[in-house]
């Protein structure tokens, strides 16, 4: 195994280059794996087919011009399962879009992505007062490109971002997601959902579900005293509008933060070290 090193690994991972070092094989991903090493997720391009569960022995063989020579050693299953925490959203996004381009991966374009990504999020965020369509915005066009070259690792379902121009509300990303039956034991389904920016309520994220020939929906506001607000005006308007059953079935919920969880909810397993860049 060759591990390409962005800042000095035995010193990141506190050994020295004569000792094994023990790698657990968290999940195959588009390209490679997730492996953590002393509790550090990384992400590891590989061709080689190694199980998942599994842990492995690393034994250093050379190390030169920041390039460390593994031999793999043993395999034994992982008996604990360990807890998936959530990335923040600038943490993964930039590493899996690289990963999935084939692209090697530096501290250089991770910065340039990572800056990418925040400023698509300030401007899809930002008051579009304008009636007449802009040019789409660069930010927000490589922003995109990066969300969906991210979600390319997904085995279990398919996810898609895009952005349409509204003219009150600016530039809506707007997400769509497939999912086999084997992946949603409820049965296939697909989804989608779209995320808008108002001034007097504040974001709102709507879900819309369709399963089993059946469509539901969910209203998520990231401020309780938004989320009464808005329903106390449907109230006072619903008898004049005669709603249909379907908007009387939305669901009503208040979540904090919404943008993290629209864009990187389904990277969750991939909270990965910044420090290293690993092949198999």
């Amino acid at each position: 195994m060759r591990t390409f090193v962005v800042e000095n690994f035995w010193k990141a991972f506190n050994t020295t280059p004569d000792t094994p070092l023990k790698a657990f094989i968290r999940c195959k991903v588009e390209g490679g794996y997730i492996i953590e090493i002393n509790g550090e997720k990384i992400f590891a391009r590989s061709e080689l087919s190694i199980p998942e569960g599994k842990i492995v022995t690393l034994k250093p063989v050379s190390y030169s011009g920041g390039k460390v020579i593994f031999k793999v050693q043993d395999r034994q299953e992982r008996q604990e399962n360990p807890s998936l925490s959530k990335a923040p959203l600038p943490d993964v996004l930039p590493y899996m879009a690289l990963s999935n381009l084939n692209l090697p991966i530096t501290q250089e374009r991770l910065k340039v992505l990572f800056r990418i990504v925040e400023r698509m999020t300030k401007k899809i965020e930002q008051e579009e007062k304008s009636e007449e369509k802009p040019a789409p915005h660069p930010t927000v066009e490589l922003g995109i490109k990066i969300l969906n070259a991210a979600h390319l690792a997904l085995r279990d379902k398919k996810v898609v971002f895009f952005a349409l121009y509204h003219p009150i509300y600016g530039n809506i990303p707007i997400k769509t997601k497939e999912e086999p039956q084997k992946a949603n034991p409820e049965g296939p389904s697909t989804s989608v959902s779209f995320m808008v920016n108002t001034i007097s309520l504040g974001k709102i994220l709507v879900n819309l579900l369709y399963s089993k020939g059946k469509l539901s929906g969910t209203l998520v506001f990231e401020d309780p005293e938004k989320l009464n607000e808005a329903r106390g005006r449907y109230e006072e308007v619903k008898s004049e509008l005669n709603p249909s059953s379907f908007i009387e079935s939305l669901i009503w919920q208040w979540k904090r933060p919404i943008t993290e969880d629209f864009f990187a909810e389904d990277l969750i397993p991939f909270k990965l070290n910044r420090n290293v860049d690993v092949i198999l």
